[in-house]
């Protein structure tokens, strides 16, 4: 822990808390930097004991032909992990610190990036904030701002 406080919007439920989690349900994996950041703080065991190691990938050739493409030399492996239970790993992790608040159910309602303020609903209300990470995917409220308020460059095409 770092000594920073921390406070996480979510504006899903608690995920550990469910019986089945909807969205995305496609695994994700993790390489090197990964396992070194998970190493760092103190969980790549534990993520690793719920992943499964791929040594490579099978390519496909025009002709129908296929063969291995290892992803590194002997031993070397990228992990695969489910999406879900990875977020749960780290949520678990996070809420560990004393020093970090967990809000579930709290939909991002705004953000003043030149006021250094987030508004969120179901209870979190206003918050002032040094630094914002926002992870809030493809229809980001976090990007929409800060395409509004700043000289930021960006398009979007679905």
């Amino acid at each position: 822990s770092s000594g920073i406080n921390a406070e996480y919007g979510e504006y899903r439920s608690d995920i550990r808390k469910q019986d089945a989690v909807q969205g995305r349900s496609i695994n994700m994996t993790i390489a090197i930097r990964g396992l070194d950041a998970l190493q760092r703080i103190g969980i790549k065991d534990t993520v690793l004991s719920k992943s499964i190691p791929l040594f490579g990938r099978m390519v496909h050739d025009i002709d129908g032909s296929t063969h291995p493409l290892p992803y590194g030399v002997k031993d070397q492996a990228t992990y695969s992990i489910s999406r879900t239970e990875m977020n749960k790993l780290l949520i678990t992790h996070a809420e560990s610190h004393r020093n970090v608040t967990m809000y579930f159910k709290h939909k991002l309602e705004n953000i003043n990036i030149r006021e250094n303020r987030v508004e969120f609903a179901g209870g979190m209300g206003s918050k002032q904030f040094d630094t914002i990470i926002s992870a809030d995917g493809s229809y980001s409220k976090t990007r929409a701002q800060f395409l509004r308020d700043t000289t930021f460059n960006f398009s979007q095409e679905y």
